[in-house]
This record gives C-alpha cells, structure tokens and sequence, in this order.
C-alpha cells in the first residue's frame, strides 16, 4: 500500500485516526495519540506530519471506528488461525518483517483491549491490538523494506466472539474483557 493516507483510509473504508511515524522507529511523533479523533487528522499541519514521515500507522478501536487488527509474529500460526476463520482470508492484510496484520473491523461496543497470544509451548506468536494500540499499515519498516499489502481488500467486519482461536493458543488478557462484559451488561450480552 503507498504511504498516502487518502488511500489508506479508502482502503479501510472509515474514517480511522492515522499516526505519523517516526523515521527508523516504530513510534509515533504525536503526543496523546490516543485521544485523537478524526477531524484532528484532517488540519492541514497534521495532514504534513502524514506526508512528511517514513511510515503511517492506524490508531486501533474506537478512535477508528472498530478497526483493529492481529499480528502475527509466526507463519504457522497465520496459517493456523486463517484455517478455522476462513472468512478471513479475504480481509486487509499487511506485512511489515514478517508474518502479518489481518485487519477486521469489530461490530461491538465495547472492543477487547489489547492482549498476547501464545502457541501450545508457551512462545509467543502474535497480538489483538485494539483501543490504546496502533498498527503500522504503510510506509518504510525501521530495518529498511516497505511495508507489503498481501491482500488488498477491505476489512472484514465481524463481532469479537466470531473469532475463533486454536484451542491450544493460550490468549492473554482475554478473561478480564469478559468478566467485564458480564458485569456491565449480564451474562447474554453479545455485540
């Protein structure tokens, strides 16, 4: 994907915060990034911070309407998880070193936080990044290549718990962002 946020954002079909980043780092220059709405990405200071940096990333969750994405660290396990969610394959995905980013966008209100995920031996092998995160989507890596589109589609939008996870994957976190789903709005809240 190229570096022009015009294109990023059509390419994710909302109107998602986009962060500029720093040259040779993963790091955004914006300060309080994770208050930013879309309209302050829109004043014409802003718009140069995009166009003047090596690398653009996407503020993750609510600030973006939903958008999040997955990062996988291991080939197997983006093979694995695309296996049992094959709805998936066709959704936005990127890559940065290695492995990928699938990019969904979550029908929920209230979106699980960030976690890790492990595979059966207790390696680590990606992350759900959500509200509070954001995921590089275009430009130059710290270690030099591009950042790749694999496919080039829209994110498929889904509900969180119509994500399914390898059985053996212990995921991180997760069991908070459930228990508090059940104490805000009872046990049979979904979406």
């Amino acid at each position: 994907m190229k570096k022009d946020p015009q294109a990023i954002l059509q390419a994710l079909g909302c109107e998602a915060v986009l962060l500029p980043i720093r040259e040779g780092s993963k790091a955004t220059c914006i300060q309080g990034w994770p208050e930013k709405v879309f309209a302050d990405t829109q004043r014409p200071k802003y718009q140069s911070h995009l166009k003047l940096s090596t690398a653009i990333a996407v503020s993750l969750g609510a600030p973006s309407g939903g958008i999040c994405s997955i990062d996988f660290d291991d080939e197997q396990a983006l093979d694995d998880f695309l296996n049992i969610n094959p709805r998936l394959f066709s959704s936005l995905q990127t890559r940065g070193k290695r492995g990928a980013n699938i990019w969904i966008n979550i029908y929920d209100e209230i979106i699980p936080s960030s976690f890790h995920f492990l595979n059966a031996q207790s390696e680590p092998i990606g992350e759900w990044r959500a509200d509070r995160s954001y995921t590089i989507i275009a430009g130059k890596h710290p270690d030099g290549q591009d950042y790749k589109t694999i496919v080039d589609a829209a994110p498929k939008g889904t509900f969180f718990d119509d994500i399914l996870w390898p059985a053996e994957w212990l995921l991180l976190g997760i069991c908070f962002w459930r228990e508090g789903l059940e104490v805000a709005f009872g046990p049979e809240r979904r979406g």
